[in-house]
């Protein structure tokens, strides 16, 4: 766990072969892709119980990961590569986050699908990727019920994603290269309309605050925070460097960092000395 000012709190810390983690919605718990080996081809999604200081294994089929919380922490949505993340066979499955069921598919299309944020409610998720080779990634929605088919949201000549709402649902933010280079962009949701550029000299893998004022985005070691206004339009107020570290970055257009509730407290990925990495962890530290 990593404070706005770059401070890290560590009373233990899980180490091994880990990427995107995510903090569920209470706080409490953190969905995370682990590995037995260094280039993950042998991975499935756990979920650590940061005030029990348990860990539980949620899938068993060595292909999973890119874990994401429901809205209500009752599901985790996965992506599923069973012939490597390089491949297009990757499909989206959900499954309760007790461990409870069995995982079932979301998607029938396959490709380089990972599931990076739901909408206010969690009637529907959102997703980015790209759906075979030499297509450029995309962003798609999809309703959680009803056996719906994805609809798209933003595919153009250049690779978007991944995504991140606004939590009234008015706004998306994500990750675009149309410049040449990935940089955030902001635009209205749904529905057309323009778009803002929210980094400077490049940013990758945004995430909007539970609040709704700030966006989230790295550029480079450093972690971003861009003061928001949303009414009645959008506008960036200020761009602040937060902290800056050695830190894991992200792979496949996806985020490879969470942030608490509260916008601030950061959960990052943090490499060891020798072929490692280490899920910075503080037990109890939701009651402090």
């Amino acid at each position: 766990m990593v404070d706005r000012t770059g401070g890290i709190r560590s009373s233990g810390a899980d180490s091994g072969f880990c990427y995107a983690p995510r903090l569920s919605p209470d706080g409490r718990r953190v969905a995370v892709l682990k590995s037995t080996d260094f280039n993950f081809t042998n991975r499935d999604v756990w979920v650590l119980d940061l005030v029990q200081g348990t860990q539980t294994r949620l899938t068993f089929d060595t292909s999973a990961g890119w874990p994401l919380w429901s809205p209500d922490g009752r599901r985790i949505v996965f992506s599923r590569f069973p012939d490597g993340s390089a491949s297009f066979r990757g499909q989206l499955f959900q499954l309760p986050a007790d461990g409870s069921g069995a995982p079932e598919p979301l998607t029938a299309d396959s490709g380089q699908w990972i599931p990076t944020d739901f909408e206010p409610g969690g009637k529907a998720i959102h997703f980015s990727g790209r759906p075979s080779r030499g297509k450029k990634s995309e962003i798609r929605r999809l309703m959680m019920e009803g056996g719906a088919r994805p609809q798209p949201v933003l595919a153009t000549a250049f690779d978007n994603g991944p995504v991140s709402l606004s939590p009234d649902g008015r706004w998306i933010a994500y990750e675009g290269n149309e410049s040449g280079r990935s940089e955030v962009y902001v635009r209205p949701y749904p529905g057309a309309g323009g778009r803002w550029q929210v980094s400077l000299e490049g940013g990758t893998e945004p995430i909007w605050s539970r609040a709704g004022r700030e966006i989230f985005y790295r550029h480079g070691d450093d972690m971003m925070s861009a003061t928001v206004g949303t009414q009645p339009g959008f506008e960036v107020l200020s761009r602040t460097r937060l902290f800056s570290g050695q830190f894991v970055p992200r792979n496949l257009r996806a985020q490879n960092y969470s942030v608490a509730a509260d916008g601030k407290t950061f959960l990052m990925v943090q490499p060891m000395t020798g072929p490692g990495q280490a899920l910075v962890v503080t037990l109890g530290w939701s009651q402090r």
